[in-house]
C-alpha cells in the first residue's frame, strides 16, 4: 500500500510539472502536513491543539504569497507545449 501511495503522489506531483512551475508545485508540497493533521481529525479523533491551527495558518499564508508573487512575474500562458520546451519556442522567432 505504501509503494502505491509513494508512486500515485510522485506520479501526480510530475504530472503538475506539466501545468505548473516548479516552485509552485513545491509549495504545494507543504500542503502535506495540514491535510495529514486535517485526516487525522475527522477520521481518527485526534485533538487539534492551538499551535498546529497557527502553524497551519502560517503555511497556508505563505503558500498565497508565494502563488500570488509567482502569478505576477509569470507571463500568461494559454496551454501547456506537451513537452516541447524552450527549444520549440526559440525555433519560431
Amino acid at each position: 500500500m505504501g509503494i502505491i501511495a509513494q508512486l500515485l503522489g510522485h506520479g501526480l506531483l510530475t504530472w503538475c510539472l506539466r501545468w505548473l512551475t516548479p516552485c509552485f508545485v513545491a509549495f504545494g508540497c507543504l500542503l502535506k502536513p495540514i491535510l495529514g493533521s486535517l485526516w487525522a481529525s475527522l477520521y481518527v479523533g485526534e485533538a487539534v491543539v492551538l499551535a498546529t491551527l497557527a502553524g497551519g495558518f502560517l503555511v497556508l499564508l505563505a503558500i498565497g504569497i508565494g502563488a500570488r508573487a509567482e502569478a505576477d512575474h509569470l507571463p500568461a500562458k494559454s496551454a501547456p507545449d506537451h513537452g516541447r520546451g524552450v527549444a520549440a519556442h526559440s525555433a519560431r522567432s
